[in-house]
């Protein structure tokens, strides 16, 4: 828990304003559960936007992220799905259409949310 809310905070202090993805990249290519958890969390609370390459780019990484986690835990991709209501990215689609896949109804309200580019009030 300790690791996803300092990752979290990590990307809000770190970064020069809410389109910078450079500290995101960074803690994604730890591949760090937690840490991407927690990365993924600030993408989404804070509606960061960045280039459609980076876009891309966090979406391949993270598209089949916590599918192996225990049933009883919400699934990690819960902050991405939610930024991807401002995102551009062709994979956009595909990733929030897998997301509708989940057994997370969180997870699901804000695919289906972002799918029609709507911004939802997070947990």
């Amino acid at each position: 828990m300790m690791a996803h809310v300092a990752a979290t905070t990590y990307v809000r202090i770190k970064r020069r304003n809410k389109d910078d993805i450079s500290v995101v990249i960074d803690l994604l290519n730890l591949e760090k559960y937690s840490v991407t958890e927690g990365t993924l969390e600030a993408l989404g609370y804070d509606r960061m936007c960045p280039d459609i390459i980076y876009q891309d780019e966090i979406i391949e990484k993270c598209f089949s992220f916590g599918r192996n986690r225990k049933k009883t835990f919400t699934d990690p991709r819960y902050g991405l799905a939610a930024a991807c209501a401002g995102w551009e990215s062709n994979r956009v689609t595909s990733f929030l259409q897998d997301c509708l896949q989940s057994n997370d109804t969180p997870l699901i309200y804000v695919a289906k949310n972002s799918l029609k580019r709507k911004y939802v009030r997070l947990r």
